[in-house]
């Protein structure tokens, strides 16, 4: 199959390749902060959504700046899916 082996994911010669580690660590560790003031106050699915949309808009872009791949065959997207189900 044409997947991607664990060294070509992450190249090493990425430009702002620590700021871009810092930047997900820091979203993913403001997750109980974030629940703590914001469920008491908005509904639980709108509260997701906000997150999701905003993580969006920020890896969207760093996707595109490193060119990350994306699948090309349909069985690839299928795989993708069924590993996110674990």
């Amino acid at each position: 199959q044409n997947f991607l082996k664990p060294s070509q994911m992450i190249p090493g010669n990425l430009p702002f390749k620590g700021a871009t580690i810092l930047f997900v660590v820091l979203l993913h560790s403001t997750d109980f902060i974030d629940v703590k003031l914001g469920l008491p106050r908005i509904d639980p699915i709108t509260f997701l959504s906000l997150r999701f949309l905003i993580a969006i808009f920020f890896l969207v872009p760093l996707m595109w700046w490193y060119h990350a791949p994306w699948p090309k065959k349909i069985s690839q997207i299928g795989c993708m899916l069924v590993e996110l189900a674990y």
